[in-house]
């Protein structure tokens, strides 16, 4: 497996002889207020080990009050040799 960040601004993952089957359910931010729909993005950010993948998870959305709030997770996923994936760790920042 192998991460790499192009030149173009593109990211590209190559699993080799690895197929995730499913991915699991993401974690999601908490919303209060919510006031319309919620821009939500996921980014691979490196391979840790060959079994084991980084992605920040991002949301973006506005409050009653008109006021845009953000949340980003950092998301560690492991692949056991089945091609099952599974959430390992999760951080979370809300501004």
């Amino acid at each position: 497996m192998s991460f790499e960040d192009g030149k173009d601004g593109e990211v590209r993952i190559t699993l080799v002889e690895t197929k995730v089957h499913e991915l699991p359910d993401f974690p999601e931010c908490d919303h209060p207020g919510l006031a319309g729909y919620i821009n939500s993005n996921l980014t691979p950010k490196s391979w840790v080990k060959p079994d084991t993948l980084v992605l920040i998870a991002h949301d973006e959305w506005t409050t009653d009050d008109n006021k845009a709030h953000e949340c980003n997770r950092t998301v560690t996923i492991a692949i056991d040799s089945s091609g099952k994936a599974s959430i390992q760790s999760v951080q979370e920042k809300k501004k």
